[in-house]
């Protein structure tokens, strides 16, 4: 698998879950999330949480926490791949 292959599932995936946990963040009925869920989610559900309670999280925080995100689930489908 070339790893441009990889890049793009992982953002896929991630770009489904970023976007899962923002709208739930926003709706009044979802709890929390636990530990089940992913970084991406639990980081998009606070941010719109945090966007609900009128304490919106600054612009430059979220890209920085989005961004390790991503890396780290780049990170571990190459060495899920390199040890298959």
């Amino acid at each position: 698998m070339k790893f441009e292959h990889i890049v793009a599932a992982a953002d896929e995936y991630l770009e489904a879950e970023f976007s899962a946990g923002y709208r739930d963040g926003h709706g009044s009925d979802i709890p929390e999330p636990s530990g089940n869920r992913s970084a991406a989610y639990i980081h998009s559900f606070r941010l719109g949480r945090a966007e609900r309670a009128g304490n919106p999280i600054p612009y430059v925080v979220s890209v920085c926490e989005a961004s390790k995100i991503r890396q780290k689930e780049i990170t571990n489908r190459m060495a899920m791949i390199a040890s298959s």
